[in-house]
């Protein structure tokens, strides 16, 4: 019994390949053929902030909005990161500081977007020590 294409006036269609960027392509093949998918290395959020705000700083031609075309993202996406950056210094510093995934997948941007919804610097700072001492515990 075959399919009833007729039926409804369809006809049988062939689907195309969902093209890859090419830099995947080069990602597996520096896996050495096995069978499983190359992960990038982890980064936190402050780092594409901190990046971002240097190139508005050094073109200043370059706005948030193309920013946001560039990347694929939104600009309220784009926003969302930049806004990090409010938090104090000695924050900024300790997330840039970590190196291992598991430790920046703790200090979450969830986490960090909830400290800045506090409105005083030393609150925040306070409740970044609770994070910190999360992160010392499961260390």
């Amino acid at each position: 019994m075959g399919i009833p294409f007729a039926r409804w006036g369809a006809r049988p269609f062939i689907v195309h390949p969902i093209p890859y960027p090419e830099r995947s392509q080069d990602n597996m093949k520096e896996c050495g053929g096995k069978k499983m998918v190359c992960q990038s290395p982890v980064r936190h959020p402050i780092h594409t902030a901190l990046e971002w705000r240097q190139m508005l700083t050094a073109d200043i031609t370059l706005t948030m909005a193309s920013i946001a075309r560039n990347t694929g993202l939104s600009r309220a996406r784009v926003t969302q990161i930049m806004n990090l950056l409010d938090l104090p210094e000695p924050i900024i510093s300790f997330v840039t500081s970590l190196q291992r995934p598991a430790q920046i997948r703790i200090i979450t941007e969830r986490k960090l977007r909830t400290l800045l919804e506090l409105t005083s610097k030393p609150a925040q700072l306070r409740a970044f020590a609770l994070l910190q001492a999360e992160l010392t515990q499961t260390s």
